[in-house]
């Protein structure tokens, strides 16, 4: 369902990016109007592509294997927001999080693009989880202690994102320059805790915050602006049960809200989508 664009001059697939030869695209994926970011963990890139047309363009990747600045280990979580430029990748396997300057004028011909990305910052995740820690911000000590683990970003007004730490059950907020200014959460099953947090989205109207709860097999509904508790759905089922599509979730993992307010849950323990 992607291409490149067949305006485009043809050139040896031996030059072509890799994602072009041999794509094995990550979990996660993150949209901001018209543009949509993949990651392929294990060729260590991210791709850019343009859905204004009925196949979904490729129009910019970067990436490659290593620990310096702007290289990837495994990326997974991703973000985008296209009116700041900026992408935020969350590289697993190093455990930190990376974040990208993007260049795109939607009025411009769709196209492959060397050079749309650069690298601009970098935070290490290990190292801030040990902040955390000394610091006594977090919602819970013993949890606090561990590195963040990127599981899924979501982009944030201004130019922030938002981090599901799933190691640590925890939410994360930086800023634009990567500084943390808001953690809510916590190990545990009262609502505002978690269990394995895997992913979140943000309402239309973006006052509130979507949290696949994993291992509580639920999805927890948040205020965008406090992290306050509003509402919890869903509760553990076994595959197979008849009516579990009413009753709630084997093994929740990913979320999405459409333009229409509408949730969408991926129940990977029951292969279906709610």
């Amino acid at each position: 369902i992607f291409a490149r664009d067949p305006s485009t001059e043809m050139v040896d697939p031996a030059r072509l990016p890799q994602m072009e030869r041999d794509a094995h695209f990550g979990v996660r994926v993150a949209a901001d109007g018209p543009l949509l970011v993949l990651a392929e963990p294990e060729a260590h890139r991210v791709h850019l592509f343009d859905g204004r047309r009925p196949i979904p363009i490729l129009v910019g990747d970067f990436g490659e294997r290593g620990e310096g600045f702007g290289l990837l280990l495994r990326p997974e979580g991703l973000s985008l927001d296209a009116e700041a430029g900026l992408i935020h990748v969350g590289d697993l396997a190093r455990r930190r999080l990376q974040q990208f300057l993007l260049t795109w004028d939607p009025d411009a011909p769709t196209g492959f693009v060397p050079g749309r990305f650069r690298f601009a910052r970098s935070v290490d995740l290990t190292a801030l989880g040990e902040q955390l820690a000394a610091d006594g911000v977090a919602g819970d000590a013993a949890a606090s202690t561990v590195a963040i683990e990127p599981a899924d970003l979501l982009a944030e007004p201004g130019g922030g994102v938002l981090v599901v730490d799933s190691a640590g059950d925890r939410l994360v907020r930086m800023d634009r320059r990567l500084t943390v200014q808001q953690v809510f959460g916590g190990r545990g099953t009262e609502p505002g805790r978690f269990r394995r947090p895997t992913a979140v989205a943000r309402s239309a109207d973006g006052t509130r915050l979507f949290v696949v709860d994993a291992d509580n097999h639920r999805v927890q509904v948040l205020d965008a602006a406090t992290g306050d508790p509003l509402a919890v759905w869903g509760t553990r089922v076994r595959p197979g049960v008849p009516d579990a599509a009413d009753a709630g979730f084997v093994d929740p993992f990913g979320i999405v809200v459409d333009a229409e307010g509408r949730v969408f849950v991926s129940d990977r323990g029951a292969h279906r989508v709610l």
